[in-house]
């Protein structure tokens, strides 16, 4: 909701008055500790404003409106719930404006801390952003907390009549002030790739999140030169002749790949996999690099935590998992650090807290924190679950993180083609739908009643059921029982080539690619199987107009492959794995994209009595078509709905 608006101020106070239980409203107090409508210290006086305007129908005055906004910002998560426009403001609801406007309270900078002085009651909501309690010289009370830009932009939506001291203004001034690096106009960057360069030369440690073929190698590539000193860039094994090509064709420089290997003496540019890192993390320490590039920061997101002791007993953190903790010690040695990722969540916002964490781990000291902030989070009995994110935490995260996080969507940076969407229906032939059926009905049987995120299990016989919508003979050997990969071989005799075929099993990809030679196609495959050597091969000839077909598994493309020659996209396959989905949409939509791809999901129905049954592939579709804005979580209510429903005409 947006704090500076007045009515909605108000409408969230009718809202949560309402939420009262009758003998609540009645006692002007809260019996009833069920998460809804005010707390215990709230309760009266929050109550008795919330009569003024609904059952006396008079105005407020501007004190106890200022009073009351600043005590309903600790019930955000409950409102984040709340159509506020569905709640009826009373037409005698105003607010009595004075000649002079009393602010929130002071906030300034003194002795490297931010400093809130109040003049508000109450404000010890404040505490969120771990501020605390002091008084100054002269005894006036005030509240502390660190020096950083989420903390500013905190205090300021928390009371959004505050007044700024100068010394607050010309930090954030300074702050966010990029200066343009005259060299860059002489290259052939975009304007947006330009402020992103100077965005990591001015921070030193930053994450930038440009869309998928935006740039973000390059971008990185000339802020490190332009920094100077030595740099380690870490990147998924199939990526690092890719970095070494663009280091040459950016800045003429030469670079080493160490694979499984560390040197003794550091390039300028050092290339290197995640996994080497892991087994050689101690020896690349030594090796002391200037600068740290991580790319696909995507990769490092897992933020679990355990609490260890040192040699001399003192408690610290540590990453559970190795790779996270791994790029987190060697980040902590290093002075310039960029995270690179196309998309740094996968789920929800959470995902970028260990990320944030690596580049500044006082700033983002804790998960919990930081997730209570932008995520909705259940509060269960056995422990916490993030289970969506909270409604405009994209636009306060990017104003929270303006000095670390620079995101630019393709859009906003370059006018490419758009993509042309089809949802094609392919019909199961006989005995493919008698064993999808049988699959299907033991599926649902056994799925927990209402809207429960998936468990293992239910994830493993979601497997099988997308192995039995595209092909049986991916569960017996035997069954090769598919219209649907039948339509695939088909499509390409009229659709535009060269063409990528997605596909979630290597069988499939396998089989698929045999079809296809046979027909006299010039195809390729990239699997797990598929060499580091024989992907940048496949992909150079896919570019340079070789092959017509390349059959490929999201996993293996969705980082880093430029397909931007492919005209055509099949989704034959697909599983509930958003990240995969996504990452590979962009293979084919980069800079050099010059004519609208199309990208076709092929989908598997069951043909009944003339009604059209749909399958798990249309579960998927309808999943996935919500991750361009946010994550959509799978859960067993949304399979039953779409599952049982039986009554599509043909």
């Amino acid at each position: 909701m947006d704090w500076k608006d007045d009515n909605q101020v108000l409408k969230a106070l009718i809202a949560l008055y309402n939420r009262q239980t009758d003998d609540e409203l009645v006692t002007h107090s809260t019996k009833h500790l069920n998460g809804m409508g005010f707390n215990t210290v709230d309760a009266a006086f929050l109550t008795d404003i919330a009569e003024l305007l609904v059952i006396n129908q008079k105005p407020i005055s501007q004190a106890q409106f200022f009073t009351a906004r600043s005590c309903l910002y600790k019930y955000s998560m409950q409102l984040s719930g709340i159509d506020l426009d569905s709640i009826p403001l009373p037409s005698t609801a105003y607010i009595y404006k004075y000649d002079k406007i009393v602010s929130d309270g002071l906030l300034k900078i003194e002795k490297g801390h931010l400093q809130f002085y109040p003049n508000v009651f109450p404000s010890d909501q404040i505490r969120v952003l771990n501020f605390r309690g002091g008084k100054d010289k002269n005894g006036k009370f005030y509240w502390y907390g660190n020096l950083n830009y989420s903390n500013m932009m905190g205090v300021v939506r928390m009371f959004p009549n505050l007044i700024k001291d100068s010394t607050v203004d010309e930090w954030e001034q300074e702050l966010l002030k990029v200066d343009n690096i005259e060299g860059l106009n002489k290259t052939s960057l975009f304007e947006e790739q330009k402020k992103a360069t100077s965005f990591l030369v001015k921070h030193k440690r930053a994450l930038l999140a440009l869309a998928p073929g935006l740039g973000k190698t390059v971008c990185s590539i000339l802020a490190m030169q332009e920094i100077g000193g030595n740099t380690l860039i870490v990147c998924p094994l199939t990526l690092t002749r890719t970095w070494r090509n663009e280091i040459w064709k950016w800045i003429k420089k030469p670079s080493a790949i160490w694979h499984q290997t560390y040197g003794s003496k550091p390039y300028e540019f050092v290339i290197t996999n995640y996994d080497t890192l892991t087994a050689y993390t101690e020896e690349y320490i030594n090796l002391h690099f200037d600068n740290l590039i991580v790319d696909e920061s995507i990769l490092i997101k897992n933020h679990h935590r355990t609490k260890v002791a040192d040699d001399n007993g003192k408690d610290h953190w540590k990453f559970t998992t190795v790779r996270v903790r791994c790029v987190n010690e060697i980040a902590q040695s290093v002075d310039n650090v960029f995270l690179l990722s196309g998309a740094p969540t996968s789920r929800y916002y959470d995902d970028m807290w260990s990320q944030l964490h690596i580049l500044d781990s006082k700033r983002f000291g804790s998960y919990w924190k930081f997730a209570e902030r932008y995520c909705v989070i259940d509060k269960l009995k056995w422990g916490w679950k993030i289970s969506g994110n909270r409604p405009n935490s994209d636009r306060i995260l990017n104003e929270d993180l303006a000095d670390i996080y620079f995101c630019r969507t393709q859009d906003q940076v370059v006018d490419l083609p758009d993509w042309i969407f089809d949802d094609v229906e392919i019909d199961m032939l006989p005995e493919q739908a008698k064993a999808y059926i049988s699959m299907e009905e033991k599926f649902i049987a056994e799925l927990p009643e209402g809207d429960t995120i998936l468990a293992t299990n239910v994830l493993a016989q979601i497997t099988r059921l997308i192995q039995l919508a595209s092909n049986p003979i991916l569960i017996d050997g035997k069954s090769d029982q598919s219209a649907k990969w039948k339509a695939a071989v088909e499509l390409l005799e009229f659709e535009e080539l060269p063409a990528i075929i997605w596909t979630n099993f290597i069988y499939t990809a396998t089989s698929i690619t045999d079809i296809l030679l046979k027909k006299g196609y010039t195809v390729r495959k990239l699997t797990g199987s598929t060499s580091s050597q024989d992907r940048q091969d496949t992909v150079d000839a896919f570019q340079h107009g070789y092959l017509d077909v390349i059959v490929a598994h999201p996993e293996v493309g969705k980082f880093g492959l430029t397909l931007t020659a492919g005209r055509t996209a099949i989704y034959l396959e697909r599983s509930y794995d958003g990240d995969d989905y996504y990452q590979s949409l962009y293979r084919i939509r980069r800079i050099g994209t010059t004519k609208s791809p199309h990208v076709i999901h092929l989908l598997s129905t069951i043909n009944e009595k003339n009604f059209r049954s749909e399958t798990i592939d249309h579960v998927i579709n309808r999943v996935l078509k919500f991750r361009a804005d946010s994550s959509y979580k799978l859960t067993t209510g949304i399979i039953r709905e779409i599952l049982q429903k039986r009554l599509i005409n043909v």
